[in-house]
């Protein structure tokens, strides 16, 4: 046991229900269960978690000690990292990858920029005794920046945090007369948000279906929404097509229970968090190809090419729904490899 160690947890941004910020908790939920002191840093925070307090990072430098354990969270560019590398204790890199600036561009060209500025930065990480990478996607793009560094892959999920924690059973209260399709994360460029609604648009209409998609997720960008309420409507959709906005625990919980098949078409993925969370409860993804959450389905059927090849598929799913048991088994099998023994394991060699 590691009784007495000291581990800091950075990232530039911790906010709870971010992908990164959720994974920074539900991280130094695991180290305390390793008997770790923890401490958790962020140059910008929020969190509602009781018995959670996030330091401010102009503090950390000052903190730490040579006996000590850093991870540090990386996703975009981080105006400290050239100070992290020359303190003097053992370091962790968790990679989650960065999304290409092309695809930020026309809508976020603030984001765009700093990802792009990231690419310089990446060499770098070179410098930390030990790499961790969400996926092997993200590892293999990585490994284009660092060389001769080999990286452990451990999915930024916990199965007693989030969604994961609950009972992977699907809620039994159904509606023959609707087909919901439901996807979940931001609503940003890269996720191609039009896509889907392209998608449902060439669903065909029958009377005794009713198809309808959830877009579940905050929508930080004005001009992009604005954007996809248009075109929602120009393709005579927008009466079944519904922004909900971020929902409470329990109502993602009852979308996801009661949705018969989850859709993305993103563009880039580091792992795509809601597609774990949708086998978990033993939901059909289908997933455009090219990005990190093609390694999470053991069914590649479901991995498109295309928005037509994805509107082809689902009304097959209404015709012969998959069984939900492989989706589930292949969830545990993910989760499985974020055990509280593959993190001690990582950290205990430092």
């Amino acid at each position: 046991m590691a009784i007495n160690r000291n581990i800091f947890i950075y990232a530039p941004d911790i906010h709870e229900g971010d992908a990164v910020g959720n994974h920074c908790l539900g991280l130094a939920q695991v180290c305390s269960r390793l008997d770790y002191n923890v401490y958790i840093y962020a140059q910008r925070y929020s969190t509602q978690m009781q018995a959670v307090s996030i330091l401010n990072a102009s503090e950390l430098v000052t903190s730490i000690s040579s006996d000590d354990i850093l991870f540090v969270s990386y996703s975009i560019y981080d105006s400290l990292l050239d100070e992290l590398l020359l303190l003097p204790c053992n370091k962790v890199c968790y990679y989650h990858d960065v999304t290409p600036y092309e695809l930020l561009e026309a809508y976020e060209p603030v984001t765009a920029e700093l990802c792009k500025k990231s690419l310089q930065q990446l060499p770098l990480l070179g410098k930390f005794n030990r790499l961790v990478a969400t996926s092997h996607f993200s590892a293999n793009r990585l490994s284009e920046f660092v060389r001769d560094h080999n990286f452990d892959i451990v999915p930024p999920v916990f199965e007693d945090f989030g969604l994961l924690k609950y009972d992977s059973k699907p809620n039994p209260i159904t509606n023959s007369k609707y087909f919901d399709l439901l996807y979940v994360g931001r609503i940003v460029p890269h996720k191609k948000i039009e896509d889907l609604i392209s998608c449902f648009s060439l669903l065909p209409a029958k009377d005794d279906i009713q198809y309808r998609l959830f877009i579940v997720g905050s929508m930080p960008n004005y001009e992009y929404n604005k954007m996809l309420f248009n075109y929602a409507r120009q393709l005579g959709v927008s009466a079944k097509v519904t922004f909900t906005g971020t929902l409470s625990e329990a109502d993602l919980l009852y979308r996801f229970q009661s949705s018969d098949a989850y859709l993305t078409m993103s563009l880039h993925e580091g792992f795509c968090i809601p597609v774990l969370e949708a086998m978990h409860f033993g939901i059909p993804a289908i997933i455009r190809c090219g990005t990190a959450a093609d390694d999470l389905p053991s069914d590649t059927t479901l991995i498109v090419d295309s928005v037509d090849e994805a509107a082809a598929i689902i009304p097959t799913l209404r015709e012969k729904t998959p069984s939900g048991t492989a989706y589930t088994q292949r969830a545990e099998q993910i989760l499985a490899q974020t055990r509280d023994e593959i993190w001690g394991a990582i950290f205990s060699d430092l």
